[in-house]
């Protein structure tokens, strides 16, 4: 695809291959959250009950380089309208978007959709065929600051509640070239909450 100058399908990048050796620990949102989208932990209980995935856990031994990896780790959840995505690294986002790197969230279902995010903002693109076609998403909220922390509308995803939605984040350097992709082999699957979804998830 390379040669040929087009962009790689990102069904591509998902595996299928078993290995015993690789272990993902991802959770399950168990409650809505509305966080206040600034790029800072600024309340502790501002993502409680959101999933979660340990990115160091999760490179198996053909993953693993000498290379440190910059995403530790990823946090997801949902509102009534909206998916929340927190992304935490080993050094503050403000330092990595300002030496020129980017982080980029593609969804694979519902539909493709992608968010890149770069200094100063964030672009929102749409797949149609092989092309990626840009929109201006004013409800497509993020922040950058020690963490990233991003809204996406489920409507614009093409997300019904009950729905499957699948997605990956990658982090790039200032040419674009893709550095990490998380979760490395499969892409992070959630399903939006329905009408039943706090009653599922109630503890006494």
């Amino acid at each position: 695809y390379r040669l040929l100058q087009k962009p790689i399908p990102d069904e591509l990048f998902v595996s299928n291959i078993t290995t015993a050796e690789t272990v993902v620990t991802q959770t399950t949102p168990v409650a809505l959250i509305r966080p206040l989208l600034d790029g800072e932990e600024s309340s502790y209980f501002e993502w409680l009950g959101a999933g979660a995935l340990e990115v160091r856990s999760m490179a198996g031994a053909m993953h693993q380089t000498e290379r440190q990896v910059l995403v530790t780790q990823l946090r997801f959840g949902f509102d009534d309208a909206s998916l929340y995505l927190r992304i935490d690294a080993t050094r503050p986002f403000r330092e990595l978007h300002s030496e020129g790197l980017s982080l980029q969230v593609t969804f694979l279902t519902p539909r493709g959709a992608r968010v890149r995010l770069a200094h100063p903002g964030a672009a929102a693109f749409l797949r149609e065929g092989d092309q990626w076609l840009q929109e201006r998403r004013e409800d497509v909220r993020v922040a950058v600051g020690s963490i990233v922390e991003l809204a996406v509308p489920l409507s614009w995803l093409g997300a019904e509640a009950g729905g499957e939605l699948t997605f990956f984040v990658t982090m790039c350097d200032a040419a674009g070239v893709e550095l990490e992709r998380h979760p490395v082999s499969r892409p992070v699957r959630l399903h939006v909450p329905d009408a039943q979804f706090a009653a599922r998830n109630w503890t006494a």
